[in-house]
């Protein structure tokens, strides 16, 4: 199990945040809008997304909006915005 600055990571958190983040990253929404229509802290939504693509998670990186653009690791050139 992880360990965090307070103690441990639930695995009910951590799947609970996973989904999310694939869920906003299909929904088309900002990851503000979808924060604000699932009723989500959108820092803790910023900081597991991080954290998931940190961990080779995630496919594709996130500019500071929100939005999304290619990810260099992915696709092997430089990002576009």
């Amino acid at each position: 199990m992880e360990h965090s600055p307070t103690g441990f990571i639930s695995g009910a958190k951590r799947t609970h945040w996973q989904a999310a983040v694939d869920q906003q990253m299909v929904s088309g929404l900002s990851a503000a809008a979808f924060c604000r229509e699932q009723g989500l802290s959108y820092q803790s939504f910023i900081s597991w997304r991080k954290r998931f693509a940190t961990e080779g998670r995630g496919d594709v990186e996130h500019d500071r909006q929100g939005g999304r653009i290619a990810s260099e690791a992915i696709i092997g050139e430089k990002p576009f915005v």
